[in-house]
C-alpha cells in the first residue's frame, strides 16, 4: 500500500527490519525510470548512512544495462532515459544550499 500511494509524502509507522530503505529505493527508482530526464534526490542524515543503506540497496536493485554513468564517490547514477539519482552529503547541507539559492 505504501509503495502504490500516489501522494508526494507518505508516512508509515514501521519497526526495525521492515524494509524502509528498500521501499525508498524502489520508489526513487520508479520515479527515475517512469519520468525521463527527471532528477531524483535522496537524503539521509549523513553521507555514511546513505552509502551504507540507500546506495548499496539501490545499486543492488538496478541492472548495469539501465545505467549510463555511475559515480560511487558522490553516489550518483545516470539512467539510460536521462534521469539522475543523486545523494547529498547530508540533509542539513542540502537544505542550507537550497535556502542560499532563494
Amino acid at each position: 500500500m505504501v509503495f502504490a500511494d500516489p501522494a508526494r509524502f507518505v508516512m508509515a509507522t514501521c519497526g526495525r527490519r521492515f524494509g524502509k530503505s528498500y521501499l525508498a529505493c524502489a520508489k526513487a527508482l520508479k520515479v527515475a525510470l517512469s519520468k525521463p530526464r527527471s532528477n531524483v534526490l535522496m537524503l539521509a542524515p549523513t553521507f555514511e548512512m546513505s552509502k551504507a543503506t540507500l546506495w548499496r540497496t539501490l545499486t543492488d536493485m538496478v541492472p548495469d544495462s539501465w545505467i549510463v554513468k555511475r559515480l560511487d564517490s558522490t553516489l550518483e547514477l545516470q539512467f539510460t532515459n536521462g534521469s539522475w539519482r543523486e545523494e547529498h552529503r547530508t540533509a542539513r547541507k542540502y537544505l542550507y544550499e537550497q535556502q542560499k539559492r532563494h
